[in-house]
């Protein structure tokens, strides 16, 4: 029998935005609660994310008079998500929306801000049930001054403090008056916060924030740089963990359960070798030095069975002068195409980011020189748009210089510069030219779904995301596919109990986020999915531990 240093009733390994939620639900029933955290900051990839949580059928939809209900919710992932993996199953995706709008009440009960995502459509819009109105909720800004000591453990990254919503429209600044009065709103408020010497911050870090307050407030403990060395079993079950905390190993019982909730393995190389598509590399990936598959291969070590395991939350990225960059803003605005070696477009730029990866990754397998692939802009492009931190206007001489981005005279000088066939880019350029000057893309359909739409400009007519490229100079970079985390992983139930291949529980062990294959599966339905899932499953784990939720029922329900 092991040695145990100390008891307590729920052990949660990982620090993110799921772990925290799971610690607040544990404290809301009265457990006495460990999170466990190997890095020294706080949060992981939630805190770098957009910090946006997915939840059809919510209280703030409710309250702000828009139709929504879980039914609804549920013909959108009926139709959007294929039921071809054990992780997606019918019973899994009942329990997400069921749970959604409880963990969305549990965390205002716990005294955190949320408001609407107003304007960001489901991502797959033109299907049953999808919202218009936007089904995700994120957290008001918050003061990280309020966090005491832990104010400096959350990584914030953005330079300006604007909510998700307000992004897009930041790249359109010059270019329509919504987009005019978000530059203006956004830099008023990131000015006030710095002239005050404030650090507010909103997205993820808000997130995160605001969870970590609640958590400390609630009388949970956390250990940060408090690497797990193992899960440890006793007669079958898992009964706790052993950690290095202050230089010294000790173990930990776990009464009810332990969750993992670690994240996956997007800075693992060997592991994104072995089970991830190829190429693989650790310079396109936006994951958190932490994501490093640990508890992924200790989980398969206790006989956990794996999903979806080539999957990651693809983004399109470049490698810049200041490191990588998404594209998530530059893509799909007219006077712009994406192409791959051979000069071909292969896809419609305004698209949705996750189906990028998977299908560049697909032309790979097909022979084809798509990684890198090249994004290719006109002169009319670098002067409306922003590109990266860059305004409208402004192509930075060291980003030409030092090869970052390509410029040429002529669409055929550029092609040169970038390894690709001058007489293939000019007549891909020529037969996109005649889609814009038409407003239908016959190939690839850009501006033909409400998500490629809303990524153009709506000041550009006929269609928002087709402009001609044809004005000189011309300008190229090179395009990846990055990637926000890997997106499979373990297996588990409606109730988040790891399961094994034959279908039975490791009793003792659950497990939320990255760390697991995701109830969404292959599709992205929209901002906020991934996030939303960690913490409705990371809530379910530690009510379910905790005989909080009835076991009955596909859909789990909170006792009382």
């Amino acid at each position: 029998m092991t040695d145990w240093s100390d008891t307590k009733d729920f052990v949660i390994i990982g620090g993110g935005a799921g772990a925290l939620c799971a610690a607040l639900a544990a404290r809301s029933a009265g457990a006495e609660v460990l999170v466990i955290e190997k890095e020294p900051m706080i949060g992981g990839n939630s805190a770098l994310s957009g910090g946006t949580m997915w939840v059809p059928g919510n209280a703030l939809m409710r309250e702000a008079g828009i139709p929504d209900s879980i039914e609804e919710g549920r013909k959108y992932l009926d139709a959007c998500v294929p039921d071809d993996s054990r992780a997606t199953s019918r019973t899994r995706i009942a329990a997400y929306l069921a749970q959604g709008p409880r963990m969305i009440d549990l965390l205002r009960r716990s005294g955190i801000p949320l408001n609407r995502v107003e304007r960001y459509a489901d991502y797959y819009a033109e299907l049953p049930g999808a919202s218009t109105r936007g089904r995700s909720v994120q957290c008001d800004t918050f003061d990280f001054t309020e966090l005491g000591d832990y104010r400096t453990r959350i990584f914030n990254l953005a330079p300006v403090t604007a909510y998700v919503q307000e992004f897009p429209q930041l790249a359109l600044m010059f270019r329509t008056l919504r987009g005019f009065s978000t530059f203006v709103r956004v830099g008023a408020r990131t000015a006030w916060a710095r002239i005050r010497k404030r650090p507010i911050a909103a997205n993820g870090a808000a997130l995160v924030g605001r969870l970590l307050h609640a958590v400390l407030k609630s009388g949970a403990h956390i250990w940060t740089e408090s690497p797990v060395r193992d899960i440890l079993v006793e007669d079958g079950r898992v009964a706790g963990v052993m950690v290095l905390h202050e230089g010294k190993e000790v173990t930990i019982r776990a009464r009810r359960g332990v969750l993992i909730a670690s994240g996956g393995f997007a800075r693992n190389l060997e592991m994104r070798k072995r089970y991830g598509r190829q190429p693989a590399s650790l310079d396109w990936t936006f994951a958190n030095p932490g994501e490093t598959g640990d508890f992924v291969e200790v989980a398969m070590r206790l006989g956990a069975a794996t999903e979806l395991m080539d999957e990651a939350i693809w983004i399109p990225m470049t490698l810049s002068p200041l490191g990588p960059m998404y594209l998530e803003y530059e893509r799909g605005k007219p006077h712009s195409i994406l192409v791959d070696g051979d000069g071909q477009r292969y896809i419609d730029e305004g698209g949705p980011y996750m189906s990028f990866g998977q299908i560049v990754h697909d032309r790979v397998k097909q022979g084809k020189r798509a990684i890198p692939s090249w994004l290719i802009l006109d002169s009319r492009h670098r002067n409306r748009y922003t590109f990266g931190l860059q305004f409208p206007g402004r192509t930075p001489e060291d980003w030409i210089t030092g090869g970052f981005m390509k410029r040429g005279s002529t669409v055929e000088e550029l092609a040169k510069s970038c390894g690709i066939e001058p007489r293939a880019l000019a007549e891909t350029v020529r037969r996109f030219n005649q889609f814009a000057v038409t407003g239908v893309d016959l190939d690839f359909n850009r501006g033909g779904t409400l998500f490629s739409r809303n990524a153009g400009d709506p000041s550009n007519r006929p269609n928002p995301g087709l402009g001609p490229i044809g004005k000189g100079p011309f300008y190229a970079v090179a395009v990846y596919p990055g990637d926000l985390g890997t997106f499979g992983g373990i297996l588990t139930d409606e109730y988040a109990r790891v399961q094994r291949e034959d279908g039975s529980v490791i009793e003792g062990l659950y497990a939320t986020g990255n760390a697991t294959a995701p109830v969404m599966g292959r599709r992205y339905p929209c901002t906020g999915a991934s996030i939303a899932s960690t913490m409705i499953f990371g809530m379910v784990a530690a009510q379910h531990a905790l005989g909080q939720v009835a076991t009955d029922d596909a859909a789990p329900r909170a006792a009382g």
